[in-house]
């Protein structure tokens, strides 16, 4: 995204070696007018308290990966800088890119939804994508979560030298991501969680991340109880 893009379009880039040093990444943007800004949640999150919105007042584009997008962080950093966060989603076996928001088109009466808060957009031109049951493998409905599996040009062609583990990873075409998640009736995506972080239990595909929540909420309730009783 930052080598062979500017490379290939032939627009002007400027680097800095520490994305964590909000101060700097103010400066290089404010110098160099920048319009579009790749970067992560975090890092969003960080120049949203440490750089000013003069210095973000050249940026068109603000399009993020590498983590899940939080509310809170989009929300600040769009209060501040008067700008839409664009979550995109992609994985190093697709080239990398999969799916990203986009800002929404209008032209008079026409319009079209670019972006939707809590997505990571529409897959890229090109791109095809399915949910399917991770059990099973067999295609699911819109809004069900499931397996989420990817196809299109910039698909690999395989792990070199790991043919066992390339056809785990590719099959019929389809290479399978590992994530969970959902296409709504949009065709927006919607990245939940990791099929890693399941376990099968009597049968159902048990999230790891609600096991989580459930735990955190109990700890939560016997902390306010003991808290309630030392009073």
């Amino acid at each position: 995204m930052t080598i062979w893009l500017p490379l290939i379009t032939g627009c002007g880039a400027a680097y800095h070696t520490n994305p964590t040093e909000a101060n700097k990444i103010g400066e290089l943007i404010s110098k160099y007018k920048g319009t579009f800004l790749l970067s992560t949640p975090t890092f969003c999150a960080s120049y949203t308290r440490k750089c000013t919105k003069e210095e973000f007042a050249s940026l068109r584009f603000v399009l993020l990966g590498a983590e899940k997008l939080r509310e809170s962080i989009s929300k600040a950093f769009h209060e501040k800088f008067d700008l839409e966060l664009l979550e995109g989603y992609g994985c190093t076996e697709m080239s990398p890119v999969v799916a990203v928001n986009s800002p929404n088109f209008e032209a008079g009466k026409d319009t079209q939804l670019g972006n939707k808060a809590g997505t990571v957009g529409h897959p890229l031109p090109g791109i095809a994508v399915k949910v399917v049951d991770p059990a099973t493998m067999e295609s699911l409905p819109a809004n069900a979560e499931g397996l989420l599996l990817v196809k299109g040009p910039n698909r690999m062609l395989g792990y070199l030298g790991q043919p066992e583990r390339t056809a785990d990873a590719v099959q019929d075409g389809w290479y399978v991501t590992g994530d969970i998640g959902a296409i709504d009736d949009e065709g927006f995506i919607r990245i939940t969680d990791r099929l890693a972080r399941f376990s099968k239990i009597a049968g159902e595909m048990v999230p790891h991340l609600k096991v989580e929540e459930s735990v955190y909420a109990i700890i939560r309730r016997l902390s306010l109880r003991s808290y309630r009783h030392s009073r």
